[in-house]
């Protein structure tokens, strides 16, 4: 049995045991934590799927049987990001190989189940045992980012579904703000990073060393980056409630982590080039950490 096939049969057995979320330690001298919420495939017998929820007088209810359901206003996203799971997995065991072994936080339930990547009430539609889940996925972060020896970062791993195939990395910073260069490091996830630093904050967002120039260097295609600095008319995504809650754009002073949220396209989680993506991110991702942390 190869190692890889070896880390995969443990990890699968551990997985398992644990049901609806994986936790795998980092190494204590690691700065990465792993996030990949949206990648399970997990559907419990007799789960209910979620679905719209209700908009009531001050904003929308996510329960089941909450009355007339909302999609326009109340609508919740579904869609397994495909191949996320598996690519979180080599993520890990990449930096395992080049530097130390960062920790891993995965859900395993599919997302019509839960949602990890929302608050609790969007995420578990009051399903005691989702909302269990979703305290498990939170609590192991928290855990993650305690065992850290320093200061570190949280990369919230995704897939998109548009067209242009580039990762899409996410600061909090809006496509409007890219596009007009109104770029505020304290809307940001890395606003502790910036602060920490004697380094504009236009380079550590999309300048030769920050993770898109290192991932650029690399040859993969990415926004925002020196080459690629805004989205424009094209579809962006900027960062959900993991990266807005465990990175540094509240409390900048006492946050444990950064967070940036990588939304990585079709093309590179596919099986034929996800090996190559995942050594060049891998590389981009300690190049950027070497730099600033």
């Amino acid at each position: 049995m190869t190692t890889y096939h070896l880390l995969l049969a443990v990890f699968f057995t551990k997985s398992l045991a644990q049901e609806y979320v994986t936790f795998i330690e980092g190494h204590a001298d690691s700065k990465i934590i792993l996030s990949a919420p949206h990648g399970g495939s997990l559907i419990p017998e007799g789960s209910q799927a979620r679905e719209a929820g209700c908009m009531g007088p001050e904003g929308c209810i996510y329960t089941f049987n909450c009355g007339e359901i909302d999609p326009t206003n109340c609508g919740v996203t579904t869609v397994k990001d495909l191949n996320t799971a598996e690519l979180a997995i080599e993520l890990r065991e990449f930096l395992c190989d080049i530097s130390v072994c960062p920790a891993l936080v995965m859900n395993n339930l599919h997302r019509t189940r839960l949602d990890p990547n929302r608050e609790i009430n969007e995420a578990a539609f009051g399903v005691p045992e989702m909302e269990e889940a979703y305290n498990d996925y939170m609590g192991y972060l928290e855990e993650a980012q305690t065992s850290l020896k320093t200061r570190g970062l949280v990369l919230d791993l995704h897939g998109h579904g548009h067209a242009i195939q580039r990762a899409e990395l996410g600061y909090l910073i809006l496509a409007s703000q890219l596009n007009n260069d109104d770029l505020d490091p304290s809307d940001s996830s890395i606003q502790r990073l910036y602060e920490d630093h004697q380094v504009s904050f236009e380079e550590m967002l999309r300048g030769e060393t920050s993770l898109g120039g290192y991932m650029e260097a690399a040859g993969l295609a990415a926004i925002p980056t020196p080459l690629d600095p805004k989205p424009l008319n094209d579809a962006y995504f900027t960062g959900g409630y993991i990266t807005r809650y465990y990175g540094s754009r509240y409390d900048s002073s006492t946050a444990p982590t950064d967070a940036i949220q990588i939304e990585c396209s079709s093309d590179q989680r596919s099986d034929e080039e996800r090996p190559e993506f995942v050594e060049a991110l891998g590389g981009a991702v300690v190049d950027f950490v070497q730099q600033y942390y």
